[in-house]
């Protein structure tokens, strides 16, 4: 009976050990943040030399529950040497069925030179229970976009 008291604590105790942010899973850097959620924190960069940092997601309970919203933020950075007009950084998000649930634009019309940034946020109600998936992206004036999925990261959401 104490053996197996034992093995539970030690379970439950491992159960609670999040990834740190430099030992995540396969050499990749996470982040667990507020809400239990965790992400790809590893700064990527797009085709049209858009540098994503800084990536983190809260919500107010660990596990997120149906009726809770997620807060997802980020920047994006001009990696390039041209100036790129951001027509609208935004969160996307597909609940369990593959509804489209993306925030709305931010930051709509703002031009990067070389160098600049952009902060971006965007939240997203969870309003029904099961696995969703959340990545930060943007469009950019005149064409260019995130990649599909870029840094794609996954909420389950669980009835209260």
């Amino acid at each position: 009976m104490i053996l197996l008291v034992a093995g539970l604590v030690a379970l439950v105790a491992n159960s609670r050990n999040s990834p740190s942010q430099d030992g995540g899973l396969d050499g990749q850097a996470t982040t667990a943040v507020a809400g239990g959620i965790e992400v790809d924190a590893t700064p990527v960069t797009s085709g049209d030399g858009i540098r994503l940092t800084e990536l983190t997601a809260e919500s107010r309970n660990a596990p997120p529950l149906v009726g809770d919203t997620v807060t997802v933020r980020y920047s994006l950075t001009n990696d390039g040497d041209q100036d790129v007009e951001v027509e609208g950084p935004f969160v996307g998000a597909r609940n369990e069925a593959g509804d489209n649930k993306d925030s709305d634009e931010i930051n709509e019309g703002e031009v990067l030179s070389p160098g600049d940034a952009v902060e971006a946020r965007g939240q997203i109600l969870l309003d029904s229970p099961g696995t969703w998936r959340f990545w930060p992206c943007y469009s950019l004036v005149g064409g260019g976009e995130c990649p599909d999925e870029w840094q794609v990261f996954q909420v389950l959401a669980v009835e209260p």
